[in-house]
């Protein structure tokens, strides 16, 4: 049974060190496992959003710095168209051109020309790193008159000239696609505006520049979008005047290898925003068209800088995500391991009071359900040190009873189920003590029987003796002498056979008295049992306390995580039944005591009833004696007349004599063994009430 005990204590002990792992398991499971999922969840959508937020600003930053480069662009040209209309309004340019119109001059032959060369090389002269030339047309004669004093020749045609048209039917500042010079080789674009006859309605003339195009696509090559983004620039006739590839400049965007949607948005001159393709690379792009001149341009940012920046950033999200999970879990576990501490303290608390030793401290300064629960522990060892002085107390007096002292006195207070033990020892005291006090009577009795059967023996011998003087007196009767000798024999062999009875039952009535002792000594042992199974009551008293408190602490939470505590209840229940086991062990414990006392009752009944017929038979021994007695006054009134017959006689007595001896000799032996049986039972020592 110990074995059994300690092998539970030591796998109590293993479940509680293995609830204390699954306590931190569950939590690591219930809260940061969800919490790693939550996120998780929340930084996939959070990239998710980031990356959509991130594209529209990409958007947005790319439509803002398409804007912003094609504003430049756009200055540009309008300070031209200015200049261009600025210079066409000059009086003495539409002075000059009236007045040949309607003579047909030449420039050279007006008495306007010194002027016009003089506004013409001073325009030029003000923007000579764009103007390749100033000129000023007419419409009329057809001719044209450059800053550098060049005049067409006769039969050139005006009209088939780019500029005219847009001048004609416009009416305004208009520029030409972009197209290459003969005479210089020069990428160049002509802004022209029209100079009006003196109704203000009719386009007699027209201011022509020149304008190289090298410093524009310089600047527009210096703007870049991003890090690696760039402008590409379209005429209007979607000829690339400018691209970062230089394999396309100057062909037509049906050959640059646009995706289809990009390569209509350029056709239809829309404003658009979209990702495409160019030669199977994948490009964010924003074309604008100018609307004066036609002409477009595309803001281009490649989709790997994109995609860079959105992986950089989804990196950084990753790493401060998983920076943020090792943080809280170093604070979560950190968390857990403080509100575990105390419960590891009580968990050793609760491990010492399992190895029997109740000198220990609990030191948990919480007033939340761990510190109440401390609580409990130490009113729990205060309670299990008054059960111990229970059991040192009940220890005491079984040693006791043991060596025969059944005079003793309960002092502690017992509670509770220790109070049924206290009246079950009171109740053995009391049925020990009759049971002695009856057997010490009936010793006393017998043995003053015995001393009554040895005199009378002794009185028996004695008279024998005396019969033996007078045989030569009673000669005369010797014959019936010896008949009544002989009787008188017979019933003398009876007393003997008596008396010898009694000594076998008086040695039964001591074998019984032994097995009484036994019995008693089986008492102590089954005590000592107690003991142990009071001890393992309260082990598991003690841990079933625990559990179920800490299953009520955990019943009191709400949420998922007080799911986890279905062991605590496990355990609970588990230790219940080891309670019911331990009680009902106890009460068989009890019982065969009680089993053992009524044995010991049984016996000492069994004693009395041979003591009893012990001296019934000793009764017996005396009537007979009398009989004997009787008959020898018969003898030894006809001895008188019997003188023949003395040595029969004599020898008849001498044979009662030698019994008469024997029989006090088994007397003797008699009551030798009743003072034994007293001497025996006097080793006990009783209360004076049942003495």
């Amino acid at each position: 049974m110990l074995a059994k005990t300690q092998n539970g204590e030591k796998n109590t002990s293993k479940r509680a060190r293995g609830s204390r792992r699954s306590i931190m398991t569950k939590f690591l499971i219930g809260i940061l496992l969800p919490l790693f999922i939550i996120l998780t969840t929340t930084s996939l959508i959070l990239d998710s959003r980031i990356s959509q937020v991130l594209s529209d600003l990409q958007q947005k930053s790319l439509h803002s710095q398409t804007y912003s480069a094609a504003q430049t662009i756009d200055l540009f040209f309008q300070k031209y168209f200015s200049i261009a209309e600025t210079t066409a309004s000059v009086p003495v340019i539409q002075e000059a051109v009236r007045e040949i119109q309607s003579n047909g001059e030449r420039f050279d032959q007006s008495p306007y020309y010194r002027d016009l060369m003089s506004v013409l090389q001073n325009v030029q002269a003000d923007n000579s790193e764009t103007l390749q030339a100033v000129c000023i047309g007419s419409i009329g004669t057809s001719q044209v008159l450059q800053s550098d004093y060049y005049i067409t020749e006769p039969g050139w045609d005006i009209t088939t000239r780019p500029y005219y048209k847009l001048v004609t039917e416009r009416k305004s500042p208009s520029i030409t696609a972009a197209y290459e010079d003969v005479s210089t080789g020069n990428t160049i674009v002509t802004v022209s505006a029209p100079v009006y006859a003196a109704d203000q309605k009719s386009v007699i003339g027209i201011l022509i520049l020149d304008i190289r195009l090298a410093p524009l696509i310089e600047t527009v090559g210096q703007i870049t979008l991003g890090e690696t983004g760039f402008i590409t620039l379209y005429d209007s006739d979607n000829i690339i005047l400018y691209h970062q590839s230089s394999d396309v400049i100057g062909k037509h965007a049906n050959e640059a290898g646009y995706s289809h949607e990009m390569l209509s948005a350029i056709k239809e001159n829309q404003e658009l925003s979209t990702r495409y393709t160019r030669d199977g690379n994948g490009f964010f792009g924003n074309i604008m068209t100018l609307s004066d001149t036609g002409w477009k341009v595309l803001g281009v940012i490649p989709v790997s800088e994109y995609e860079s920046i959105v992986k950089d950033i989804s990196s950084m999200i990753m790493i401060i995500f998983i920076l943020c999970t090792l943080i809280l879990a170093a604070i979560c576990v950190k968390v857990v391991s403080q509100m575990l501490k105390p419960i590891r303290n009580m968990t050793k608390v609760v491990d010492a009071l399992a190895d029997g030793d109740l000198d220990v401290q609990l030191d948990v300064r919480s007033k939340d359900e761990v510190g109440q629960l401390a609580g409990g522990i130490q009113q729990l060892v205060k309670r299990l040190k008054t059960y111990i002085l229970y059991i040192d107390e009940m220890s005491g007096i079984l040693t006791d009873m043991g060596k025969g002292n059944l005079v003793f006195e309960m002092k502690q207070d017992y509670i509770g189920d220790f109070a049924k033990l206290k009246d079950a020892m009171l109740g053995i005291q009391k049925t020990l003590s009759l049971t002695l006090a009856a057997i010490s009577g009936s010793a006393g009795q017998v043995a003053d029987s015995a001393g009554q059967v040895a005199s009378a023996a002794q009185s028996v011998a004695q008279g024998a003796t005396e019969q033996a003087s007078t045989l030569e007196e009673i000669s005369a009767e010797i014959q019936e002498v010896s008949s009544e000798a002989s009787s008188g024999a017979e019933t003398a062999v009876k007393a003997r056979q008596q008396i010898i009875s009694i000594g076998n039952d008086l040695t039964q009535s001591n074998d019984e008295m032994q097995n009484l002792l036994h019995a008693m000594e089986d008492i102590s042992l089954h005590s000592v049992e107690i003991g142990k199974i009071i001890k393992t009551i309260e082990d598991i008293a003690f841990q079933t306390d625990i559990l179920a408190l800490n299953a009520a602490v955990e019943a009191s939470r709400a949420g998922s995580a007080g799911k986890g505590f279905s062991v605590v209840a496990d355990e609970v229940r588990n230790l219940a039944a080891k309670s019911s086991e331990a009680a009902n062990t106890t009460t068989e414990l009890i019982e065969a005591s009680m089993q053992a006392v009524k044995r010991g009752s049984s016996l000492a009944g069994k004693t009395a009833e041979s003591l009893s017929g012990a001296a019934s038979q000793a009764d017996q021994v005396i009537s007979v004696i009398n009989q004997i007695s009787t008959g020898y006054q018969s003898q030894a009134e006809k001895v008188k007349n019997i003188s023949k017959a003395v040595d029969q006689i004599s020898s008849v007595v001498q044979t009662n004599s030698a019994t008469s001896e024997e029989s006090a000799a088994s007397g003797q032996e008699l009551s030798r063994l009743a003072s034994d049986m007293q001497l025996q039972v006097s080793i006990f020592k009783l209360e004076r009430q049942y003495t």
